[in-house]
């Protein structure tokens, strides 16, 4: 399928909160209920089509959440143009730790265009104190994008991926050399191709 630009993003967030199963569902439509945990750093792609009809390709770095692979997985923040920091309505804990999420992929990533997108996973289990009132606000400060998903449930799934698609889309017109941006590729496949390698060019499209 032919697409446009693709986008290099990473997911970060504590172990068990469902960064691998955003992915698991989007991708191969499939939920497991037994937690797996990521093991270093897990690579998927996949092509979304956003809203206005443009193609994008993502390349996901699904990067671990436990402590002993940090120093490994946040060499995998640079280079991106978005992050997806992903906490779980059942665990209070995974909430407070966004605030060191947000530091590392501040710190780590290089380009003045990176957005981050706060994802409150497993919305049907609000039962650990955790408000949509106060993460809406905490993001707000922050100046995060926010959502909430239920992967069990395929809440906002494909919605979340137009977003961030939307979102890098709508910073494109502002960056200066996007051949330069970390984190974007322009694929570009509309360029006309030639005919044969030799000979003459009277068919080549110009």
């Amino acid at each position: 399928m032919d697409y446009k630009y693709k986008f290099k993003i990473a997911t970060v967030g504590d172990t068990g909160v469902g960064k691998t199963s955003l992915l698991n569902v989007k991708i191969d439509k499939n939920y497991l209920s037994t937690h797996i945990p990521t093991i270093g750093v897990e690579y998927r792609t996949f092509i979304e089509k956003e809203n206005s009809g443009e193609k994008v390709k993502f390349q996901i770095w699904d990067t671990s959440g436990e402590e002993n692979f940090r120093s490994i997985t946040k060499s995998y923040y640079r280079d991106t143009i978005a992050s997806i920091i992903v906490f779980s309505f059942d665990n209070k804990e995974s909430f407070k730790n966004v605030d060191y999420w947000v530091d590392e992929v501040r710190k780590n990533s290089n380009s003045i265009h990176h957005s981050i997108i706060l994802v409150g996973n497993k919305c049907d289990l609000k039962y650990d104190g955790i408000s949509s009132s106060t993460v809406i606000e905490y993001a707000d400060e922050k100046g995060l994008t926010y959502i909430e998903t239920s992967c069990k449930n395929g809440i906002n799934i494909d919605k979340f991926f137009k977003i961030i698609a939307k979102i890098i889309l709508d910073k494109i017109p502002y960056m200066h050399d996007i051949n330069k941006e970390p984190g974007i590729i322009l694929n570009d496949y509309r360029k006309p191709l030639r005919t044969r390698e030799h000979g003459y060019n009277c068919c080549t499209t110009h």
